[in-house]
C-alpha cells in the first residue's frame, strides 16, 4: 500500500483554517480585538518569547537524554516521513509556513480558547493548563505517544502564560515559530552529518531524500556551508543580543 505522503499545499490550507477559526471564536466569544491586535513593548515580548523557545528546547533536550528508550519510540515512519517533508523544504517555504503555525495556532490557542476558557473556569492557572491540554491533544500524531504528549504539553503551558503575562499575542507567537524552527533547523543539520538520522530499524539503509535532488544539494555544497555558517553566526549573536537587553531591562526595573 502506498505511503501517504505530507503536502505543502494541505499544511498552509490546515494552518490557515486554524486562524480563522481562532478569530471566529474572539468574535463569538466577544473578546477584545485588542488581544490579537496590540503590541506590547517589543523588546521585552520578544526576548521572553526568545527565552521561552530556549528554555522549551532544553527541557526536549533533558527528556530526551534522561529517557532515549521512551524517545526512541517516537521515531515511527509517521514520524520519519514528517521529518522528511520539513528538511526538504526550501528556507522560503519553511520560514513562511512555520510563521503561519506560530500566529495561526496561538491565535487559537491562546487569543481565544484560553481566553474564553479564563472567563468561564475559576482560575487562570486552571485555564491555561486546560488550553495547553487540549494544545497537546490536538497534534493528533502525539495521541498514542505519552512522551510528546508531555513535552506538547509543557510548550502550550510556558505559551500559554507568555500570553497572559504580556496581554497579547505576538511574544507566543514569535515562541512558537522559534521553537519549530530551531527543532527543523536541527533535524537538517543531523541528517547532513548521518543520512541515516531517519532510518527506522526494519529499514535499509538509504537516502530518504530523492537522489537528484541530493546531486543538485552537493554541487551547492561550497556555496551552501558558508552562508549557513554565516547565517548561524548572526542567529546566534541576535539571540545572544536579546537575552543581554531583557537582562538589562529587567536590572533596571
Amino acid at each position: 500500500m502506498k505511503k501517504k505522503e505530507e503536502n505543502l499545499f494541505v499544511w498552509y490550507i490546515s494552518e490557515l483554517i486554524f486562524g480563522i477559526l481562532g478569530l471566529f471564536l474572539i468574535w463569538l466569544g466577544e473578546l477584545p480585538w485588542s488581544i490579537f491586535l496590540q503590541w506590547g513593548n517589543p523588546g521585552v515580548d520578544f526576548s521572553l518569547g526568545t527565552l521561552v523557545a530556549v528554555l522549551n528546547i532544553g527541557i526536549l533536550s533533558g527528556m530526551a537524554k534522561l529517557f532515549p528508550d521512551l524517545f526512541s519510540k517516537l521515531n515511527d515512519e509517521k514520524a520519519r516521513s514528517r521529518s522528511r517533508f520539513f528538511i526538504q523544504l526550501n528556507y522560503v517555504h519553511l520560514f513562511a509556513l512555520m510563521a503561519l503555525v506560530g500566529i495561526a495556532e496561538e491565535i487559537f490557542f491562546r487569543a481565544a480558547f484560553q481566553s474564553i476558557l479564563i472567563m468561564v473556569l475559576p482560575s487562570v492557572p486552571l485555564a491555561i493548563v486546560v488550553a495547553s491540554a487540549f494544545f497537546s491533544l490536538a497534534h493528533m500524531n502525539n495521541i498514542r505517544k505519552p512522551f510528546a504528549l508531555v513535552s506538547v504539553f509543557i510548550v502550550g503551558l510556558t505559551l500559554g502564560w507568555l500570553f497572559w503575562f504580556t496581554g497579547n499575542l505576538w511574544a507566543a507567537a514569535w515562541s512558537h515559530f522559534l521553537y519549530d524552527i530551531a527543532l527543523i533547523l536541527g533535524s537538517k543539520w543531523a541528517y547532513k552529518r548521518d543520512p541515516s538520522f531517519l532510518q527506522g530499524e526494519d529499514e535499509a539503509i538509504h537516502d530518504p531524500i530523492p537522489t537528484e535532488a541530493r546531486e543538485r544539494d552537493k554541487e551547492r555544497e561550497g556555496e551552501r556551508k558558508i552562508w549557513e555558517s554565516q547565517w548561524v553566526r548572526f542567529l546566534l549573536g541576535f539571540l545572544v543580543g536579546l537575552v543581554v537587553i531583557l537582562l538589562i531591562f529587567f536590572l533596571k526595573g
